[in-house]
């Protein structure tokens, strides 16, 4: 049994998640689409990127290095948005504010009336 589980182990492809750094191609892309191609930041080495399991787990991931590694306390969330987003900034320790977001279906439909 023991070899059979290095055995997948080893040679599974299937995998559901890759580790903390992810596809390294989809890194550095991901890197040039916010800093630019070319960036300092990129070739300096001092830009990183870590794959996330799911949108709420990189919120997590992003509020809690926030309240650990910064002198952030407060953070804006649109409102609309997602119902656990202000919980998970929360969670961390942050305060969460609001900021109204005009969404143009609600502003046609509304002057309809």
């Amino acid at each position: 049994m023991k070899k059979a589980e290095q055995y997948l182990l080893e040679n599974e492809t299937t995998k559901n998640y890759l580790g903390i750094d992810g596809i390294p191609e989809f890194g550095r892309c991901t890197q040039e689409l916010l800093f630019g191609k070319g960036s300092a930041l990129i070739n300096d080495k001092r830009a990183r990127t870590a794959q996330t399991p799911g949108g709420t787990g990189a919120l997590r991931v992003a509020a809690d290095f926030l309240a650990k590694n910064t002198s952030v306390k407060r953070v804006w969330v649109s409102n609309p948005s997602w119902p656990n987003h202000k919980s998970v900034f929360n969670s961390a320790g942050l305060e969460v504010r609001e900021y109204a977001i005009m969404m143009r279906k609600i502003t046609l439909l509304t002057s309809m009336h």
